[in-house]
């Protein structure tokens, strides 16, 4: 072999090594970037998870605390994650709660009037749409996998 044919080789094969190195970076790139949406729609979906509970325990139960341990301490996790929307959601979702579980006491000590029996009634029938419905709605633009947030 001549030095002309042995320079076109040696130069045929860096290009191909530097397309293979161009594909497997990539690959590496399109993989990570799905092991990040992964990662980040698991955390959504464990928010999600634990405001679904949240709402179906309000829908059927009393609290004893309206600001349950889980369900306030992920508000700030979720609006990090989702932004404000959600977080304004599962604020009133908290408030809604605060009512509930004053116009209960009142109605345990025979206090209540039949405006706030009532109100109570109302406020069940949300906790019960927004566990059914409601949640998934709110959740569905960061939970769906084909439109990424």
């Amino acid at each position: 072999m001549d030095m002309g044919a042995i320079s076109i080789w040696i130069s045929g094969t860096s290009v191909l090594i530097a397309l293979s190195a161009l594909i497997v970076t990539i690959v590496q790139h399109r993989a990570t970037k799905a092991k990040l949406k992964l990662d980040l729609f698991e955390r959504r979906y464990a928010i999600f998870e634990i405001a679904w509970q949240y709402l179906s325990k309000q829908a059927t139960d009393s609290t004893k605390d309206p600001r349950e341990g889980k369900f306030s301490n992920i508000i700030p996790q979720a609006e990090f994650l989702m932004g404000d929307e959600i977080a304004e959601y599962m604020r009133l979702a908290q408030k809604k709660t605060v009512d509930k579980w004053f116009l209960e006491d009142k109605q345990k000590r025979q206090t209540a009037t039949p405006e706030e029996n009532a109100s109570v009634i109302e406020l069940m029938s949300w906790f019960e749409n927004e566990a059914k419905e409601g949640l998934r709605r709110k959740f569905a633009p960061y939970l769906d996998f084909h439109v990424w947030k």
